[in-house]
């Protein structure tokens, strides 16, 4: 669970098809608790941005939610993003502090290291703890 003083990393969801003819791949990240990006095309290619705008947050999560199945159940899966994929997301290469949190809504509201501020879906944050040596 996030909470309040954590270091955190902003992760897109990262899947492929490959398949016959298909070698492609589709991420989505998000960018603000209304606001998330899709980049696709084939593997190995920087891909094609597209980011969508939604007037709510509930608006926001329910599409993002709905893509995804849309995406798994034309055979796409989950996959690890290979490490020199280029990268079209912000955030995703900085650490982030988190300055709030929404326990009730699952969103988190971040400090990048540019001093913004931005709220953040937790489904999209991977925690980053300090491994200490004994």
């Amino acid at each position: 669970m996030i909470e309040k003083g954590d270091m955190v990393k902003v992760v897109p969801l990262y899947l492929e098809c490959v398949s016959g003819r298909s070698n492609k791949f589709w991420e989505i990240g998000w960018l603000s608790d209304v606001e998330w990006m899709v980049v696709y095309g084939r593997i190995g290619s920087r891909g094609t941005p597209r980011a969508k705008k939604y007037q709510t947050s509930w608006q926001a999560r329910a599409q993002y939610n709905k893509i995804i199945q849309e995406k798994m159940q034309k055979g796409y899966k989950v996959k690890i993003r290979p490490i020199d994929r280029p990268d079209c997301f912000p955030f995703t290469e900085d650490y982030n502090l988190v300055v709030d949190v929404n326990h009730e809504t699952k969103m988190a509201t971040i400090l990048t290291p540019a001093a913004k501020t931005t709220k953040m879906a937790w489904e999209s944050l991977q925690l980053i703890r300090e491994v200490k040596e004994c």
